[in-house]
């Protein structure tokens, strides 16, 4: 206080306000008269408290409910209300954003509708309040994440090309992170064909959590020549996204894989054909059509031995047609035409319908030829003839006429269609006579031959009834060269080849007076072959002028690699005859030939299907009619194709890591050329045992390992396989910890570190074993035998003298015992208090001893020094305790089949320690090295329910 001119002047200071020092303060100046005061109102202001509390619900996937409280309320009465700050950041964002609440009235709890959020997104959120006095620390800091919903976006800029014929490449821009609404976004990619008669089809591209730049994929087995149009859809496990743009692409034109259907033929007349068939689908021309293409040839007339060996081989025949019907004609009366029909595009020709036979109209043959007559005695001749250039149809017999040309008798004979002469009788002798021969086919009678004029002579002759030709034949086959001699007596009848006497051999055979045969025909047999009769009467022969056509042979083959699973084989040929077909050959490196058949004028074909990576064969035989040609060279190529890689994704583009999974990216892994057909994930921590996770088909482009342990070091090995082998790439990386951050070094738990803390947990809680010789273990035994017999004597003799010190007492009064009740009340006392003391000792002693003791249940009770107690029964086994907390501590795995792959880790506390002890043991079932051995929970618990009956429940070994 100090005084002034108006009196005395009173001050309080105070220091370090806070707001505990608000409220009325009064001051009261008294005197001998009385008093007065005067009441002043302080009130402080200083920043509120932080709120408490904080609390989300009612969440949705774009809003949420935020409600808080703040303490000692009473404090504020003077205000009316609060201002609140709401902050709020994505989660482990460095960035707060800040929301100012409009004004809230005190109250017990607040509450703010949070709207405005993005969905499937975790938050932090924290609050501060703020009055005159300043602004609040924040609060403690609460995360939550909204839910998700379909997606908001749709995929944008969506191409496609074409690859090849069957294949098409589509393209997109993925929907943006931001409008996921979802922790992963797979896509629909919808194709349909359009001018096909078939439906749409799905392509489903699995969720992923990668984040693209652009989605792609190739789609494969597509119908050639088609025009696809494209919609992709993006969708989560809440739904679908827009529609992107429709895109469209056509695939290349192909060979056609079909041919004309229903053929037929009519026979127009006896040198023209009409072709009728139905057009081949247009679904398997694969292109645009230029035209069908009619091969046909003759078939030549295998039982006609003069025919066969007289004819060359014939060439095939082609004629192009825009449609059905198609007319082929300039054929040759009376033969059998093979016919065959393809379609052609712009990219080549297509396979050949098969065969169908037509034979043209007979008509009336040409006149026989060579008629020649041989007087075999005065009676009769012997009349020979080739038959006509053409036959115009099969000559079913031959018609022989002989006329006098004394008498004017016209005679004739029919004889068969496969005889080339005939022997006349009863002629006249000296007579002059006129032979000639018709031939018949079932459309009429052909032309007379020459007329032969010959007067009968008594006096023998002698003849050949043959006639020497050209003769045309292919290498491997045989011919017959007749030579069929007429005459009588002693007759010689020779070969010459290339005037040197032919002689037989195991190739050529001699038929005496009919004809030769040579088997297996060589170029080298070519040359002239002369047939000489000779005898008395002189001499007559006939030549054969025989030529051998090399067996068709393909020059130069080529086989060229188009991509990785096609090849085209090329090949030339300088045979100028005309080859009738090919058969092409090939084989994987090492495997089974395969043959295919293909026409003779085709000179370039087009293998798909192939496999990637792999070698192959080939070689190709040309056939004329039944006679296969000498085989080509063999050619080889090589498919382009690789191993998977050849070098495997870095790790950074491969491998996503989070706390408790790994996300792989297998579309980064290079294919070498050839599709990639599986994957092979191993994972393992590191310094342990490989585990097989899983073997993966595609097409999914990622794999997921889960059930991985946070803040760990593992390893992971992955396998990539296609056709030409496999290749395999380990990784090592660290999950996160349980909070989504890279763990330091210390935090970071590998096998070795793990698998040496349980060893010593184990050790812990069993002894060593150790092996003992036998001789020490029965050393052993005697000597305990001995000392419990020495110990049971001692204990006789001390319960002796105590029974008889008992017998000498007296029994106490009632007062004493009463007294004695007293007293032993009192020892329960001091008995608490030293199982207390009870208790330390044995925890300090459990923690020293090498072995633990698990007492389930039992209490000590202090011996009294009377015989007034009861001994404590033997403790009760908990055994449903240790079932339940077994059955509590062994999660089942969906990957093991329900079997226990962990040891337990449930800790199981002492129930005598119940009151405050806090000292937790391990249960283990299990003494081996992790990990354990895989045990069902039933045989786990038959397990310890055994150990607990044979030990008590006392002592768990």
């Amino acid at each position: 206080m100090s005084n002034t001119k108006s009196g005395i002047l009173s001050t309080l200071r105070i220091d370090s306000v806070h707001s505990g020092d608000s409220g009325t303060y009064v001051c009261i100046a008294s005197n001998n008269y009385g008093w007065s005061h005067l009441e002043i109102n302080v009130g402080i202001q200083e920043p509120p408290p932080s709120p408490e509390k904080l609390r989300v619900f009612g969440i949705k996937s774009r809003q949420a409910i935020v409600s808080w409280r703040i303490s000692s309320l009473d404090s504020f009465k003077p205000l009316k209300a609060f201002t609140f700050y709401l902050q709020l950041r994505f989660w482990h964002d460095a960035n707060w954003g800040e929301i100012k609440l409009p004004k809230m009235p005190l109250n017990e709890k607040f509450e703010f509708n949070l709207k405005d959020l993005s969905p499937a997104t975790k938050y932090d959120l924290r609050m501060h309040c703020e009055t005159a006095g300043g602004r609040s620390q924040p609060s403690e800091v609460v995360t939550f994440e909204t839910y998700g919903e379909a997606p908001d976006g749709l995929p944008t800029r969506p191409r496609v090309n074409a690859l090849s014929s069957t294949q098409l490449m589509l393209s997109w821009e993925p929907i943006p992170k931001t409008l996921w609404n979802s922790d992963r976004i797979g896509y629909n990619v919808n194709l349909e064909p359009r001018e096909r008669n078939s439906d749409s089809t799905a392509i489903s591209v699995p969720p992923s959590s990668f984040i693209y730049l652009e989605r792609q994929i190739v789609l494969e087995n597509l119908m050639p020549f088609t025009r696809y149009s494209f919609t992709i859809v993006g969708f989560n496990q809440y739904g679908l996204s827009g529609k992107s743009n429709i895109v469209s692409a056509e695939t290349f034109e192909d060979v056609p894989s079909v041919y004309p259907n229903n053929i037929h033929c009519i026979v127009l007349s006896s040198s023209s054909i009409r072709v009728i068939w139905e057009d081949a689908l247009m679904s398997g021309i694969n292109g645009n059509l230029r035209n069908y293409l009619i091969v046909y040839r003759p078939i030549a007339d295998r039982d006609d031995d003069s025919l066969s060996s007289s004819k060359s081989p014939e060439t095939s025949l082609t004629k192009s047609f825009l449609s059905s019907p198609g007319e082929i004609s300039e054929l040759i009366p009376g033969t059998t035409y093979r016919i065959r029909l393809a379609a052609v595009n712009n990219v080549g020709t297509g396979p050949f319908s098969p065969d169908v036979l037509a034979m043209t109209h007979e008509e009336a043959p040409d006149a026989p030829r060579d008629v020649k007559v041989i007087v075999s005695s005065p009676s009769r001749t012997t009349l020979c003839w080739s038959p006509p250039p053409n036959n115009r149809g099969k000559i079913i017999r031959y018609h022989v006429f002989h006329r006098s040309a004394v008498l004017g008798r016209e005679v004739k004979e029919d004889v068969p269609g496969s005889t080339f002469k005939h022997e006349i009788l009863k002629l006249i002798n000296q007579h002059p006579y006129e032979f000639w021969v018709q031939a018949v086919t079932k459309a009429g009678v052909g032309k007379p031959s020459t007329v032969v004029k010959k007067i009968v002579f008594t006096k023998d002759s002698q003849g050949i009834c043959s006639w020497g030709r050209a003769i045309r034949v292919v290498e491997n086959t045989e011919v017959k060269l007749d030579c069929k001699a007429v005459c009588k007596g002693n007759c010689q009848w020779m070969w010459h080849y290339n005037k040197q006497l032919l002689n037989s051999t195991y190739r050529i055979t001699f038929h005496e007076k009919d004809h030769i045969r040579i088997s297996s025909l060589r170029t080298s047999d070519s040359g002239n072959y002369t047939c000489i009769i000779k005898s008395q009467l002189g001499m007559e022969n006939i030549k054969y002028s025989l030529s051998v056509i090399g067996l068709p042979y393909i020059s130069h083959v080529q086989a060229v690699s188009l991509d990785v699973n096609r090849v085209k084989l090329m090949w030339s040929t300088t045979y100028s005859h005309g080859i009738e077909r090919f058969l092409l050959h090939h084989r994987e490196e090492q495997g089974e030939w395969i043959e295919k058949e293909i026409d003779g004028s085709v000179k370039s074909y087009e293998y798909k299907g192939l496999s990637c990576g792999k070698a192959y064969e080939f070689y190709i035989v040309g056939a004329i009619e039944f006679t296969m040609g000498r085989a080509s060279g063999t050619v080889s190529v090589r498919l382009p194709g690789k191993l998977p890689g050849p070098s495997p994704p870095s790790q950074a583009i491969f491998l996503e890591v989070n706390s408790t999974y790994v996300a792989i990216d297998i579309s980064q892994w290079p294919s070498g050329g050839c599709s990639i057909y599986s994957f092979d994930a191993e994972y393992r921590i590191e310094g342990e045992p490989w585990k097989m996770y899983l073997q993966s088909t595609l097409p999914q482009p990622h794999l997921y390992i889960y059930d991985l342990h946070p803040a760990t070091a593992y390893a992971i090995r992955i396998t990539a396989k296609n056709i030409v082998g496999a290749l395999s790439q380990e990784y090592s990386f660290v999950t996160l910890d349980e909070n989504g951050f890279l763990p330091t070094q210390s935090q970071i738990r590998r096998g070795e570190i793990w698998d040496a803390e349980r060893v010593a947990d184990i050790v812990e809680v069993y002894p060593t074993r150790f092996d003992l010789p036998f001789w020490l273990l029965v050393l052993s035994s005697i000597l305990g035998t001995l000392s419990l017999i020495g110990l049971s004597v001692v204990c006789h003799f001390f319960r002796k003298q105590s029974t008889s010190q008992t017998e000498s007492m007296t029994l106490p009064s009632d007062s004493s015992r009463s007294a004695q009740d007293t007293l032993g009340n009192d020892t329960d006392g001091s008995q608490q208090m030293n199982d207390t003391n009870m208790k330390n000792n044995f925890s300090e002693r459990k923690r020293e001893d090498k072995r633990q003791y698990y007492i389930l249940e039992g209490q000590y009770e202090a011996v009294k020094p009377y015989a007034t107690f009861e001994l404590p029964k033997r403790p009760r086994c908990h055994y449903e305790k240790i079932t339940k907390a077994l059955e509590r501590t062994i999660p089942p795995r969906r990957d093991t089949n329900d079997v226990i792959n962990y040891g337990v880790k449930e800790m199981y506390r002492h129930p005598h320690y119940a009151d405050g002890d806090s000292d937790y043991e391990p249960l283990p079932y299990s003494v081996n090295s992790r990990p354990p051995p895989s045990y069902h929970t039933e045989t786990a618990k038959s397990c310890l329910h055994s150990v607990a009956l044979s030990e008590d429940c006392l002592v768990l070994h």
